[in-house]
């Protein structure tokens, strides 16, 4: 049974820090809880695994909070070494503590990729954390085509972010009154604000852009591994018996 949060912590994932789209969706997502008077405090993983210090003080700001929000870019299908060190770290600290069930954890995902079910995999890694550390699960929320965003504070990005927008200000509404993230904000988020072949259009001048910078543009293409120079020696003839 999820609680109203009076406090809350917002852990970013994402090695970009501040520059990065995680951390623009999770501080919308904060500022929007933060209008309907609960406290949000806001951590960078990349600033707190440096030192005994800085971890403890993350694991404080996990036990003093009722929700925990962490906003992380999708690594091949899952999540960032960094972000699964300080998930280790948060159950490992968990353990035997009581209350536990007071606590909510949100995730927000994203990836460059068009279409957001490519995050699936993550949320429930993510989904399965909570569930054995203890904590209430609320909800995943995640979004594709996180260039359109590219670290821009959401105010500012214009409307190819409106569903967006839309989707996190649903989830702090029912996040605020203790309640899990509806299916409409998990619909929205997912949804590109620009059509797709244009999305994949601007990705694809971006990767030719940063070859050209790299004086690479010749090499886009290459397969090197497509013919290999060394081809596999048979281990047994054919008439090799077993």
């Amino acid at each position: 049974m999820m609680q109203k949060p009076t406090k809350a912590v917002l852990i970013i994932g994402s090695p970009r820090g501040p520059k990065s789209t995680s951390n623009s969706l999770g501080t919308f997502l904060a500022e929007r809880l933060q209008e309907k008077q609960i406290t949000c405090e806001k951590i960078f993983i990349n600033q707190c695994l440096s030192s005994n210090e800085k971890r403890t003080s993350l694991l404080r700001l996990v036990d003093n909070s009722d929700l925990i929000i962490l906003a992380f870019p999708l690594y091949v299908d899952s999540l960032h070494s960094q972000v699964i060190k300080t998930l280790e770290l948060i159950a490992e600290h968990e353990k035997g503590q009581i209350g536990l069930n007071n606590k909510s954890f949100v995730a927000i995902a994203n990836s460059g990729f068009p279409e957001a079910k490519h995050s699936s995999t993550a949320l429930a890694v993510c989904r399965l954390f909570a569930r054995q550390v203890g904590f209430n699960w609320a909800g995943g929320l995640a979004m594709g085509g996180g260039g359109l965003v590219s670290g821009q504070p959401l105010a500012e990005t214009g409307g190819r972010v409106r569903n967006q927008v839309k989707a996190l200000e649903i989830a702090a509404e029912a996040l605020s009154k203790g309640e899990a993230i509806p299916e409409k904000s998990v619909a929205l988020m997912s949804k590109l604000g620009i059509p797709r072949s244009f999305y994949l259009w601007m990705a694809n001048r971006g990767w030719t852009q940063k070859a050209k910078k790299y004086n690479s543009k010749d090499k886009l293409y290459d397969q090197p591994f497509k013919n290999p120079t060394i081809k596999e020696k048979k281990t047994f003839s054919d008439k090799s018996k077993f």
